[in-house]
């Protein structure tokens, strides 16, 4: 009966997490190490994943080679400009993405940040949509995707 209770209930789950894990890195803030520290610091702790808030060239740089997975951030404050002008999210791509590529393992884009919380301007909602169908056509239109 012991046994059979100690294999019961302290056997490994079986259900065990398996899926991935990583960080928001924010930089506003002061004293914050350089972006080359960062990669390093974040490879030592084995992290994989990261998601920047924009698509910073420095700390894109830093990661080329790294093989960190990484989701860049397309600021609010060009939903509205993106949702109605496709070439403008072209230019963002061109700009922010392709020269980083293959080498920075960007992964994703993230259209925009906490758009749909109490007290955002109304005017993002209704550019959210536009701005993920135009920056989805430039990546693909790009062979991107």
């Amino acid at each position: 009966f012991l046994l059979s209770h100690h294999l019961c209930f302290h056997a490994p789950a079986v259900n065990a997490f398996t899926g991935t894990y990583g960080v928001n890195y924010g930089r506003i803030a002061d004293n914050l190490p350089v972006p080359g520290s960062v990669a390093k610091l974040l490879a030592a702790a084995k992290i994989k994943n990261i998601r920047i808030y924009d698509a910073d060239h420095g700390v894109l740089s830093a990661f080329h080679g790294s093989g960190v997975e990484i989701v860049v951030g397309l600021g609010n404050e060009y939903l509205k400009d993106i949702a109605a002008n496709e070439n403008l999210a072209m230019d963002w791509i061109k700009e922010n993405i392709e020269p980083f590529l293959p080498g920075t393992n960007i992964v994703g884009i993230a259209v925009g940040n906490e758009i749909l919380g109490s007290g955002t301007d109304q005017d993002l909602w209704e550019a959210l949509v536009g701005a993920v169908r135009n920056v989805y056509d430039a990546l693909h239109r790009l062979h991107l995707t």
